[in-house]
């Protein structure tokens, strides 16, 4: 579909997953594994209840070496909220299961996708890429307290926010 200028429809929802496999390799000659898994939206949209997801999501969390959350930038004149109200209700939930007030010790970074909608990248000068993604941010409640539930979610240090666009110009 991207080949013939097409967008392809979603991953389907189900109990198969797909898995992306990267292997990258350092100047030192180290390589490191990458696993991409796509839930298609299971971890915001879950036929269980809060206790039961908050323990899935901390075992899952646990075996994993960096989280990476995805949120779009909305379509201008529309509204995403309801979309990351649930991803905020998930990431939420880790600070208040059983009690448990424990960040996550796990690298977490949340991608603004689909940045083309707001602005080009500016590669050059990633200072000002920055200023811009900080403006949006505060600009746009739902992702104001989106970054502010992953960031609380996480120990200091652990948490980043980046623009990417997969399609632009």
């Amino acid at each position: 579909k991207l080949a013939n200028q097409e967008f392809p429809p979603p991953n389907p929802k189900g109990n198969e997953q797909f898995v992306f496999e990267y292997n990258f390799t350092a100047s030192t000659h180290q390589t490191f594994r990458v696993e991409l898994i796509d839930y298609s939206g299971e971890l915001v949209n879950p036929p269980m209840n809060v206790n039961t997801l908050a323990k899935n999501l901390r075992r899952r969390f646990a075996e994993v070496d960096g989280i990476v959350v995805f949120a779009e930038v909305p379509l201008p004149n529309t509204d995403n909220s309801e979309e990351l109200f649930k991803l905020q209700q998930t990431f939420s939930l880790l600070l208040r299961e059983s009690n448990v007030n424990v960040a996550l010790d796990t690298p977490v970074a949340l991608l603004v996708t689909k940045w083309d909608r707001y602005s080009k990248i500016d590669y050059a000068e990633p200072a000002n890429e920055q200023t811009k993604l900080d403006i949006f941010i505060n600009s746009t409640p739902s992702h104001r307290r989106l970054v502010d539930i992953l960031r609380f979610s996480t120990t200091e240090g652990n948490f980043k926010v980046f623009p990417v666009s997969a399609l632009g110009a």
